[in-house]
Formats: C-alpha cells, structure tokens, sequence
C-alpha cells in the first residue's frame, strides 16, 4: 500500500515543474508560399529560373536533334556501312544516348540547385519575419498551412508576416 502511494507522489513530483510551469500554448499559421509570390524581387527571381530551365531544355532539344540526325542517317546508310564502320557508329549513337540521359539527369538537379539559390533568400527574410512575429505575439507554434490538414484553432499571422517584410501596411 504504501509502495502504491510512493509510486504515486514520485509521478507527481516528477511532472509538478511541467504542471506549474505550464504556460497557454498559443498556435498560429502562415502561408509562406502566399508571402513569398508577394515579396519584392521574386517575380525576376521566377524569371530567372525560367530563363535558366528554358536554357536548359534548348540544348537538351539540340542534343536529342543531334542524336535523331544521326540514327536517320545510319538507318539510311548502315547497308553500306562494312561491319566494322557499322559497329563504330552503333557505339557512337550508344554513347550519345548515354550522354543525352545523363544531361537529363544532371538538367534536374541544375534545376534544383537554381531553385534553391534563387528562393533561399526569400525563405530565410520570411523565417525571419515569423520568428519575431511569433516573439513578439507570444506564439508557441508556428505551422505552415501547406502541411496541415485541418486549422481551425490557431491564428493565421500571415500578414503581420507580410506587415513585419513591408508587403502590406
């Protein structure tokens, strides 16, 4: 019997400092994606990024063109060809269609990597903007609505975000 209560006072000793040190938890939600479309400079970084994957594509497109040239013409000609020209040309096309994927691989994560320099200065203004909004109203928890399901409690403090960056008044 008095173990049972041991155990039970342990237990309570254990989570007084988090029962009396309880604060109101306080939520709140921003659209960062919302704030960022807004932001001064970001329609030039969205054409940057454009300009780079259109770059990008042009010489992936002249690649391909190059490649189906060549097939035409080893399909017009490989009856001629001896057997030895005809391997090299086989090998060739091989390599062209290796080198074709791999410029399409590495096009994605040019892509990315342009994506992430051009937009991280946005993120890191909004973070910013959050963390002293969320100080300064005394927020426990910032979400980003993106990722959330449901938010029907909470504050969205999407423009004082915006207020805090000087996109709205």
């Amino acid at each position: 019997m008095m173990k049972k209560y041991s155990n039970i006072l342990l237990l309570f000793l254990w989570f007084a400092p988090c029962l009396l040190s309880a604060q109101e938890v306080k939520f709140g939600h921003v659209s960062p994606e919302e704030i960022m479309e807004q932001m001064a400079g970001f329609d030039t970084a969205q054409k940057k990024m454009l300009d780079y994957q259109t770059e990008l594509q042009t010489e992936g497109q002249g690649m391909v063109k190059e490649f189906q040239q060549k097939m035409e013409e080893y399909q017009n000609k490989s009856a001629s060809y001896s057997a030895a020209v005809r391997k090299i040309k086989e090998e060739e096309l091989m390599k062209m269609q290796l080198r074709i994927r791999e410029f399409s691989e590495s096009m994605e994560e040019s892509l990315q990597k342009k994506k992430y320099e051009l937009l991280l200065p946005f993120q890191n203004k909004i973070l910013e903007a959050i963390k002293e909004v969320a100080k300064e109203e005394k927020f426990t928890y910032i979400f980003n609505k993106a990722v959330l399901a449901s938010y029907t409690q909470g504050n969205d403090i999407t423009d004082k975000v915006k207020k805090k960056l000087g996109i709205v008044k």
